[in-house]
């Protein structure tokens, strides 16, 4: 309606529809992961993880809890999920509890996910660079974004110089 009422010819339905330019699709995730499929449409270019690797530090109580014992269990829902964390926050805590290891919970800033409070053995905080925090990890849970599936998957050796041949600072 809003096209039609703006004088624009209709491009389909958009989330089924239009999704490819004519000339290049970027397929922004690694080889690791897949390369270009017989049925993707033609100039579709894998260009890798689009890995933001800015400047900015750890959160200050970060680096003296990760010093203070094992690598802790990451836990982040990335910055487009955080917002409707439903119940992961919590449900995690309790995996935690239950497991008996060290966490570290990224809220994204909302209030609404801090399902605890820090202790000697988990930390919450709103984020955290995770170029620095994940090779410290003993393992991350995510919701599976593109972005921080490529950090988690750069902690990997055999990975790392495929992934930051394709990283963008």
């Amino acid at each position: 309606e809003l096209r039609s009422e703006l004088g624009l010819s209709s491009t389909g339905h958009p989330l089924f529809e239009g999704q490819f330019a004519p000339s290049t699709t970027l397929a922004l995730f690694s080889r690791v992961l897949a390369d270009r499929q017989p049925d993707w449409p033609a100039g579709t270019i894998v260009t890798g993880f689009p890995l933001y690797n800015g400047p900015d530090p750890l959160p200050p109580a970060l680096p003296a809890f990760l010093d203070a014992g094992d690598p802790p269990v990451v836990f982040t829902l990335g910055s487009s999920a955080v917002g409707a964390a439903g119940t992961f926050y919590e449900r995690s805590l309790a995996a935690v509890e239950r497991l008996g290891v060290r966490a570290v919970f990224m809220t994204g800033g909302y209030d609404a996910n801090l399902a605890g409070r820090s202790t000697s053995r988990v930390l919450w905080i709103d984020r955290a660079p995770h170029r620095l925090l994940f090779p410290r990890a003993a393992a991350v849970v995510h919701h599976g974004g593109v972005g921080t599936l490529g950090q988690a998957l750069a902690r990997s050796e055999e990975h790392t110089s495929e992934l930051q041949s394709h990283s963008f600072i």
